[in-house]
């Protein structure tokens, strides 16, 4: 009984001992798994929050992921988390799809700037990378894509001027207009720059570009003086700007009226009413020296010849002659035909009456137009008769 006794108190032990054993191994596998669990939650976590917010294709899996694995965050103690990434990720992926267009312009200009490209596209670049609406979407995208906007309008603008003061050198010895062609991108292009510098306040171009720019005019205004003698303007042929009237342009008024045929009439009714206008020859826009003369006869009022018209005929912006009897720079006689010769070179302009100087040669400032066509204004109370306009075109 006691061997008996002692078997059956064994086989208990060994009983109790697996059950036991068991047990334990159970929870081991169920502490095991719980712990898997979180560990997998943490690298899930994890690896998203590390995907890279400007990659589209990292952005893309990492969507694709979260859908996927939707029943492993879901009320899960990370779904707040894996939610607020879910939502950068969504917007970032929106950023890269509405700036697409925008970084592909950047990555051609950047492409183009990084080979040997030629003057003729650099031009283009210096033109492309400054365009109003290129620049409003990076200005809108900002962050890195602003940084890499402005730094390729720096490179672009850098290059460009770098490689047009390489060509002005070789023009500086120009014998003809046409051969100071260098001279004029550099100055339009480094204008251009100061002007935009000017608007958004950029000293720092400014303070670069600006001493370029003073030089660059200077230089040019002196080799056309030495360049454009008599003898030079001599030997250019006349071009009659009144045989082809659809190339002029009107600037309306009210009052103002005009008509070719016989040459150019141009009226304006007198009276506090009135109010100026008159035309401009639009082919030459470009146009920065050239000589004009006019056979023309004033009947009353005051005419205005414009020479470099930019953006519109203002005295105050670009070079200007009144010819009338009211605080004029050349005197007119009311009812006789007159030549005048105006002659615009560098930063001169000069008039002659019938062969006789009557007015400068008087300096431009530098804050009026350095290029554009000739244009005419008749003011209140005039009218007139041009029997016979032409230019000689220098530069």
């Amino acid at each position: 009984m006691v061997k008996i006794g002692w078997a059956v108190t064994g086989g208990l032990t060994l009983l109790t001992s697996i059950v036991l054993l068991v047990v334990f191994n159970k929870q081991e596998t169920r502490a095991e798994g719980i712990l898997r669990y979180e560990q997998s939650l943490d690298k899930f976590r994890d690896d998203l929050m590390r995907v890279d917010l400007g990659n589209e294709q990292a952005l893309k899996q990492a969507k694709d992921l979260v859908a996927k694995e939707r029943t492993l965050w879901r009320k899960s103690r990370i779904e707040s988390d894996v939610s607020a990434q879910l939502s950068k990720i969504n917007t970032s992926l929106q950023a890269i799809e509405k700036t697409r267009g925008l970084v592909e312009q950047l990555s051609g200009i950047e492409k183009q700037l990084g080979g040997d490209p030629s003057v003729e596209d650099l031009a283009k670049l210096f033109t492309a990378v400054r365009d109003a609406d290129l620049g409003s979407q990076a200005a809108d995208a900002g962050g890195t894509l602003k940084t890499r906007y402005d730094e390729a309008v720096k490179a672009v603008t850098a290059k460009y001027i770098t490689v047009l003061q390489s060509k002005t050198a070789a023009a500086a010895q120009a014998t003809t207009g046409e051969a100071l062609a260098p001279f004029g991108q550099l100055e339009d292009t480094l204008r251009a720059v100061i002007e935009a510098a000017n608007m958004s306040n950029d000293i720092d171009t400014k303070t670069k570009y600006g001493p370029i720019y003073t030089q660059v005019v200077k230089e040019v205004n002196e080799i056309a003086t030495r360049l454009f003698d008599d003898a030079y303007v001599d030997r250019v042929p006349w071009k009659d700007l009144l045989a082809d009237a659809a190339s002029w342009t009107e600037v309306a008024s009210p009052t103002f009226t005009h008509k070719f045929g016989g040459g150019l009439q141009l009226s304006n009714a007198a009276g506090e009413e009135a109010q100026s206008g008159g035309l401009s020859y639009t082919p030459g826009s470009h146009w920065r020296d050239y000589v004009i003369e006019a056979e023309v006869k004033l009947d009353s009022g005051t005419l205005v010849f414009y020479a470099r018209v930019g953006d519109k005929m203002d005295a105050k912006m670009v070079p200007a002659v009144t010819f009338g009897t009211k605080n004029p720079n050349v005197a007119a006689e009311y009812g006789k035909t007159v030549t005048l010769v105006i002659r615009v070179i560098g930063r001169q302009i000069a008039v002659s009456v019938d062969g006789a100087g009557v007015y400068g040669p008087d300096d431009i400032t530098g804050s009026k137009s350095r290029k554009g066509e000739p244009g005419i204004v008749a003011q209140a109370g005039t009218n007139a008769t041009i029997t016979r306009l032409r230019v000689r075109h220098l530069r």
